[in-house]
């Protein structure tokens, strides 16, 4: 019966999800295994699987729209946690989410929700338990967890991108210490716009601009060195 319903049609998108997320946790635990840490995860990602994280940081044009994708990007507590820990969270909510609300229906109505309905309803319904969920992961992960740093603090320091590239048009996920020795995520931008960074690389923090993103440029002294490794 379990079976049937993670394959019928209309779960596809819940299924997908649910094997993506234990595949990236499979991934992650391999990584641990190996000594590899926590985000061993993020250098073998290759671009393209990184596209979807990055999508949650592309950069709005401004104005109204900007304001509103900042605030709901803050809402959601993204930052305090990897991106990629926040994907396998929402990834688990939307399948958890999805497949119980095609059961309830079934129940109460005899019936299941085309995919593409399923899926909205359920993103919808996944985003406050996401926002908690960001919430609870950084006090469990102290170690990792983005602390109440000033916004200005992390100017002049070294990050390493780890998810993404770094264009004009998108942000892409860095990683740097702040003052207390803790790792940070932030969203970073090049400062030239003609830049691009991609995963790896050591970029210098020069400022912040009123969207929450770092712009940062290339380092060119080769005694600095990204923290956070």
């Amino acid at each position: 019966m379990i079976l049937q319903e993670f394959f019928r049609p209309e779960n596809l998108p819940f299924a997908l999800a649910l094997t993506l997320m234990l595949t990236l946790g499979l991934v992650q635990l391999i990584a641990l295994l190996l000594g590899l840490g926590a985000l061993g995860l993020e250098s073998t990602l290759p671009d393209a699987a990184t596209e979807l994280d990055t999508e949650l940081g592309i950069v709005p044009e401004g104005g109204a729209g900007g304001n509103l994708f900042s605030a709901l990007l803050s809402w959601l507590n993204l930052g305090k946690v990897p991106l990629l820990v926040s994907l396998i969270a929402l990834l688990f909510l939307f399948a958890f989410i999805g497949f119980n609300l095609q059961a309830l229906l079934v129940l109460t109505l005899g019936l299941r929700l085309p995919a593409p309905v399923a899926a909205i309803a359920a993103g919808l319904l996944a985003l406050p338990p996401l926002r908690l969920a960001n919430g609870l992961l950084a006090r469990i992960v102290p170690k990792d967890e983005t602390l109440a740093v000033s916004q200005q603090v992390f100017i002049g320091r070294v990050a390493t991108i780890t998810l993404g590239t770094a264009t004009a048009q998108r942000a892409a996920e860095a990683r740097l210490l702040g003052p207390h020795g803790h790792r940070h995520y932030i969203m970073v931008v090049p400062d030239d716009p003609a830049a691009r960074f991609t995963q790896g690389e050591a970029v210098l923090v020069v400022s912040r601009d009123d969207r929450g993103h770092y712009h940062v440029i290339a380092v060119d002294n080769p005694h600095l060195t990204a923290g956070g490794e």
